[in-house]
């Protein structure tokens, strides 16, 4: 079984923090937040060490490099910025999209950035030179998550035309393209063994597509409220979702806005993350708890109080003994295995 207990919580943004993130050494962590700042902190420390400043508006999301050396952060002010952790300075501003950037990712090398937008465009960026290398157009709507394929050979975007495209990146060609949903797609995990995708809409679905005959070979239908994340198991052969109850608490998932329900600030947050046996899972809930869960007997292990509003996002530690978790209470907290 696995326990956890808090451990610190961390204090310095002013507004939403919309991630947190470890880096690949797991020493530090990221955060975005809707103050317009990225803060890097250090975990032995226990202290914020960096402030980055520099955008303009929200800061939507913000991960390390591979390599674990730079940032890279995307905003509401259309841009993308390039931080040097040791500087604490941006060393690029990608600038190209027309609308607010939602989802930018470092390809496994490191070498390039797909940022993905509301202009309806995909850019890739080379990270050393900071210029555009390819453009990929053809969704018809919001790009909501962009995500290389485990070789770096391949994207797979998801989009508020409800598709999926999955795009060669040495060409920019379209490869294929799924669709027959019959609403916006917010996210699409491809599977470990690269051979079926599993997308969620809002539309209340789950639904499982063969790559090969980019048919939909199984739907999860009505078993679930407005859908906002899944993840695969490293076998492929579990699925997990996270859902909104939207009887009780409602909101609007594209535009994330907030209702005020008995005094409390609700939006559509919500993150999840797997433990490396695949059978349990840690997720983040709009009711300001952090719960511990077993998926095989879909029995609640722990849950994890300590935020006062909605947890925006979690993530692991690479060792599985650390989780930290962030809110639209501004805070960060860091939870230590027992």
């Amino acid at each position: 079984m696995k326990y956890f207990k808090p451990l610190k919580v961390l204090y310095g943004h002013f507004d939403t923090v919309n991630s947190a993130k470890f880096s690949p050494n797991g020493r530090r962590i990221v955060s975005s937040s809707n103050d317009w700042t990225v803060r890097i902190w250090d975990i032995a420390l226990e202290t914020e060490i960096k402030i980055l400043r520099g955008h303009s508006n929200n800061v939507n999301d913000a991960q390390f490099s591979p390599i674990d050396d730079l940032v890279v952060s995307c905003s509401k002010d259309k841009t993308l910025r390039l931080w040097d952790i040791k500087s604490g300075r941006d060393i690029k501003i990608f600038k190209g999209h027309s609308r607010a950037v939602l989802r930018a990712q470092f390809s496994p090398n490191g070498q390039m950035i797909a940022s993905g937008s509301q202009d309806k465009t995909i850019r890739l960026w080379n990270v050393k030179s900071g210029e555009v290398l390819k453009i990929l157009e053809g969704h018809l709507n919001w790009i909501n998550d962009v995500q290389f394929s485990l070789d770096g050979q391949q994207i797979i975007s998801s989009s508020d035309d409800n598709t999926i495209v999955i795009w060669d990146v040495k060409s920019g060609e379209r490869l294929r393209t799924l669709k027959g949903n019959s609403s916006s797609i917010m996210k699409a995990r491809l599977s470990p063994d690269s051979l079926s995708i599993a997308s969620f809409s809002i539309s209340k679905t789950i639904n499982i597509w063969n790559i090969a005959s980019e048919k939909t070979v199984q739907i999860l239908d009505g078993l679930f409220d407005i859908v906002r994340n899944i993840e695969l198991s490293e076998d492929g052969q579990i699925i997990v979702s996270y859902s909104i109850d939207t009887t009780n608490r409602w909101c609007d998932v594209k535009e994330r806005m907030k209702k005020e329900q008995a005094g409390c600030y609700l939006n559509c947050a919500g993150d999840f993350q797997y433990f490396p046996d695949g059978q349990t899972i840690v997720s983040s809930s709009y009711d300001a708890t952090i719960l511990l869960w077993d998926v095989k007997f879909g029995m609640e292990i722990q849950k994890l109080r300590g935020h006062c509003n909605n947890v925006t996002g979690i993530d692991l530690s690479h060792d599985y003994n650390t989780i930290v978790s962030c809110s639209i209470d501004k805070t960060i907290r860091l939870w230590g295995r027992l």
